[in-house]
């Protein structure tokens, strides 16, 4: 289980996340909307690790959700940016280098249509191939908790079916997405959250 106790974060003048209090259930996958500059891909931040919160605690599975326990997490930044000079194997072994674990399989790669792209640099990339081979990358090690912003930027109708695919046959990984995209929202979330000025709540 994934704990969010009294999160929040000030960026700059700006209360960015107010005192969110959330917790998510092993394999639930949470769509989470709002207008932008809601707090959205900051809490999503927070919980990647990538910045920590001002007050409150993260825990997974009640322990404090940093160090060891990282490996557990994939993320996808909306702005993911990987170094332009790897290529996308180099990255994906990185990746998998980095969590200690196996590479991402064959298998996975072929289905996110990244096969093709093993050999080019992230600097020749569009922005859809670019965001196949960070889902590939997130999901290097099988991820226990997966953490996705705008997942679909980027991807082509059978891509995002894919994804759709990937995301849904699993049902003991919990995935927390930002998403504008409804249509994906609908096909994978099994819960909502709405954000609005810095706080969360249950949504339809």
């Amino acid at each position: 289980m994934l704990e969010l106790q009294n999160i929040s974060k000030r960026l700059g003048h700006t209360h960015a996340v107010r005192e969110i209090c959330l917790s998510v259930e092993d394999g639930q996958r949470v769509a989470i909307s709002g207008p932008n500059g809601a707090g959205k891909s900051t809490l999503l931040r927070m919980i990647a690790g990538v910045i920590e919160p001002d007050r409150g605690s993260i825990l997974w599975n009640s322990a404090d959700l940093r160090g060891p326990q990282r490996r557990h997490i994939g993320y996808v930044p909306e702005g993911a940016n990987p170094p332009e000079h790897l290529s996308v194997a180099e990255l994906l072994h990185l990746i998998a280098a980095t969590k200690q674990c196996e590479p991402c399989s064959r298998t996975l790669v072929e289905r996110l249509e990244v096969v093709q792209l093993l050999g080019a640099r992230i600097s020749e990339l569009s922005l859809g191939q670019r965001r196949r081979a960070c889902l590939a990358a997130a999901l290097t090690g099988n991820p226990e908790l997966l953490l996705l912003d705008e997942p679909t930027n980027g991807l082509d109708p059978k891509a995002i079916a894919n994804l759709v695919e990937i995301l849904t046959e699993d049902d003991t990984r919990t995935v927390i997405m930002v998403t504008h995209d409804q249509n994906f929202a609908e096909a994978v979330a099994t819960r909502r959250i709405a954000m609005e000025a810095g706080r969360a709540s249950e949504a339809p």
